[in-house]
């Protein structure tokens, strides 16, 4: 395997947790690269913007939920990669320099459809409860 950070069979804890730093780092560059290049290109073309520009409260908060989110993306990835090393798992492709992003881009779709049928199905008055917290929580709209 020609890939810098993948683990060999006889990988530990040690060697995963190496490969996610390496993961999650390369997923805030390239995160914030795209930042930077849509920030740029409402700079420049500021009538073509579709909402106001956000607060800045607004803007932090969705910032911090995008660095935790790709940082369980990062742990997927990583561990999808570790049990395939460890030969835990069926290797799909031969891992090269353009079947990780494949595999990545791949991850990326099915955890999007999950979120999006999860969140559908939410809609339904018989999956309602499953949503719910326990009794305790009183924004649940099954509660008196």
């Amino acid at each position: 395997m020609s890939l810098v950070f993948y683990p060999s069979p006889g990988a530990g804890l040690m060697d995963f947790i190496i490969l996610w730093v390496a993961t999650y780092a390369g997923l805030i560059v390239i995160y914030f690269a795209v930042c930077v290049g849509f920030h740029w290109l409402n700079a420049r073309y500021p009538e073509r913007r579709i909402q106001a520009r956000p607060m800045k409260k607004q803007l932090a908060m969705e910032i911090r939920t995008s660095v935790g989110t790709l940082a369980s993306i990062a742990a997927y990835l990583a561990g999808g990669l570790f049990i395939q090393a460890k030969g835990w798992a069926l290797t799909p492709l031969q891992l090269t320099w353009w079947s990780v992003p494949l595999t990545l881009f791949a991850s990326l779709v099915i955890y999007d459809a999950w979120f999006y049928w999860g969140h559908r199905l939410m809609h339904f008055k018989t999956a309602l409860p499953l949503s719910c917290a326990p009794p305790s929580d009183r924004s649940c709209p099954l509660q008196d």
